[in-house]
This record gives structure tokens, C-alpha cells and sequence, in this order.
């Protein structure tokens, strides 16, 4: 099974705030890009519970995908989502018979398998957000180009109130 994480973030690593708030607008093409990408090879998408609560009403769950949610809350469900309490009941369920997974976020679930993943699918937005105030900054973990390699990059341009950004693939090296 081959892990894939995909992720849009901003010039200073940052994903989101703490209220699960992504600070600039969406870009049309990044949505996309998302949504071919976590539609393929299987449909398999994971993210943590308040990434999942996030998500606008009319995409819970995020359809035509298998959606999976990794959360502490032994009680927590939703209809059309799985949930599991840890990364090792994750990947005992999905190990005979997935051939790939997208992990979807948040910072918390990125950096649990970011040592476990295959491939990176980065949007990379030219902005540099900072959480002002009493709000936190969920950022996503560095990268270390030692253990990554870019083998594809795409460049979108501004629409509307949406920055541009460079959506560039990462593979492991061997």
C-alpha cells in the first residue's frame, strides 16, 4: 500500500490556524487537484477528526472516497466514515486490500505518517500567513529534501482572491 499525503501550504509552512481555518482564499484548481487526486486508486482519504468536522457540510463525507477518520474519541462516529483510534488499526484494516491511501490532515495526523509516506502532493500557496492574537498556527512538518525528491511541479496562477501556487509532487528516495 502506498501512502500519500496531500496538502496545500504557504511559504512559512503553515496549513491552517487552530481553528481549523485555512488563511487564504481557496484556489479553484487546488480544489481540483484534490479531488482527482483522493478520487483515484481506490479513494481512500484519512484525516483527523477536526479536519473532518471542517469540512463544509455538503462534502461530510467527502464523496465517492473511503473516508476514514483517526480519533481519540472512542465514541466519536459519523454515517459514511470510519473511524479508528490509532494509526496501527488504520493500517491492520486497510493492508489487504488497498493499493494507496491519501492522508488529507491536519497537522497532527501529517506528522504521524509523514516517516510512513511514499510520495508528497504539496500545493505550495505564495503567501505567508501569521496567526495573530491568542490563535495558533497548525503548520505541517518540515521537509527534508535529503529524503524527498520533486519529480513533478505545476504552476497555477492568481484567480480571483486566490494566490498562486506551485503544486509539486515529492517521492521518496531510495
Amino acid at each position: 500500500m502506498q501512502i500519500k499525503i496531500i496538502v496545500a501550504i504557504a511559504s512559512n509552512n503553515v496549513i491552517g490556524d487552530e481553528n481549523n481555518h485555512i488563511p487564504w482564499s481557496f484556489h479553484p484548481e487546488d480544489m481540483k487537484i484534490f479531488a482527482t487526486k483522493t478520487k483515484s486508486e481506490g479513494a481512500t482519504v484519512i484525516m483527523g477528526r477536526k479536519t473532518f468536522e471542517s469540512l463544509p457540510s455538503k462534502y461530510k463525507p467527502l464523496p465517492n472516497r473511503r473516508n476514514i477518520v483517526l480519533t481519540h474519541d472512542k465514541n466519536w462516529s459519523y454515517e459514511g466514515v470510519e473511524a479508528f483510534n490509532s494509526i496501527n488499526e488504520i493500517l491492520e484494516n486497510l493492508k489487504d486490500n488497498t493499493k494507496s491511501v491519501w492522508i488529507c490532515g491536519g497537522a497532527k495526523v501529517y506528522e504521524q505518517f509523514m516517516d510512513m509516506a511514499d510520495e508528497l502532493h504539496i500545493s505550495h500557496f505564495d503567501v505567508s500567513p501569521e496567526c495573530v492574537g491568542n490563535i495558533a498556527c497548525a503548520m505541517f512538518p518540515k521537509i527534508d529534501y535529503n529524503i524527498w525528491e520533486e519529480i513533478k511541479s505545476d504552476k497555477y496562477d492568481i484567480v480571483n482572491n486566490s494566490p498562486s501556487f506551485l503544486h509539486k509532487v515529492y517521492q521518496r528516495r531510495h
